[in-house]
């Protein structure tokens, strides 16, 4: 009885998704004549993953260990996970102070405020990566909306929406260091790599793909080598060296 009561409460979620992919199709050939379609189209993907995560709308027992932290270090405790044992067990210190921030100046649940803001993300996610597509496609529309329909149908990055856990965070930032290092907008990557770098240790991999694309100057490598930096120095302040300790 249990696993019918579970399968019945998916059953407006499913109907929601149907109803959009019918929409979707009787739009689709209209995509190319207006820019509205196009929006039209793009908020209906959005809506689409946003009831796919709903169906998910699973939970990680590691993002515990995040909460914990990021609750200790907005009542004044530093970043610990027990008062006085200044431990590292956490990869995702960008999304951890996010939470912590979110806890101390805007009085939020940190477990709320995870899975909001990684559902929140995974929605941006979706419509950078139509921007991504469409730069890859030379401007061709079908061809963003097909990419942001296949990111919102995956099982996978739905599940890791509500999970409260950094993942969508770090997707959300690998896509814009793909459109920025793309676009040659050299500016934008070094601060996104550094970013990506304080969310997640391998974001710091991302040099590897500014650095290929890099063809006029080392001036931009040595922008977005520095950027990564911030999150070291940190790491050596709140955890008294340099690597983590777990």
């Amino acid at each position: 009885m249990e696993i019918f009561a579970e399968i019945s409460v998916e059953w407006p979620a499913l109907t929601f998704v149907l109803a959009v992919l019918v929409v979707l199709v009787y739009v689709w050939p209209r995509v190319g004549r207006a820019q509205r379609w196009t929006a039209l189209s793009l908020a209906l993907i959005a809506a689409l993953s946003l009831a796919h995560q709903a169906i998910f709308r699973t939970l990680a027992a590691d993002a515990f260990i995040t909460f914990r932290y990021a609750l200790n270090f907005a009542t004044g405790k530093r970043i610990v996970f027990n008062p006085g044992e200044r431990v590292e067990g956490y990869p995702n210190f960008l999304f951890l102070v996010l939470l912590a921030a979110l806890k101390r100046f805007g009085g939020a649940d940190i477990f709320t405020a995870a899975r909001v803001v990684g559902v929140a993300v995974s929605v941006a996610t979706i419509i950078v990566t139509y921007r991504l597509a469409r730069r890859l496609t030379s401007g061709d529309r079908h061809g963003g909306l097909i990419a942001a329909l296949l990111v919102a149908a995956s099982g996978c990055f739905a599940a890791w929406g509500p999970s409260g856990m950094e993942t969508t965070v770090f997707a959300l930032l690998a896509t814009l260091i793909a459109l920025a290092v793309i676009s040659e907008h050299w500016l934008w990557a070094g601060p996104l790599i550094g970013l990506a770098t304080m969310t997640r240790p391998d974001g710091i991999l991302f040099l590897l793909l500014a650095g290929f694309f890099t063809r006029s100057s080392a001036t931009p490598r040595c922008g977005s080598a520095s950027a990564p930096c911030c999150a070291f120095q940190f790491q050596w302040w709140a955890c008294s060296g340099p690597l983590p300790s777990t």
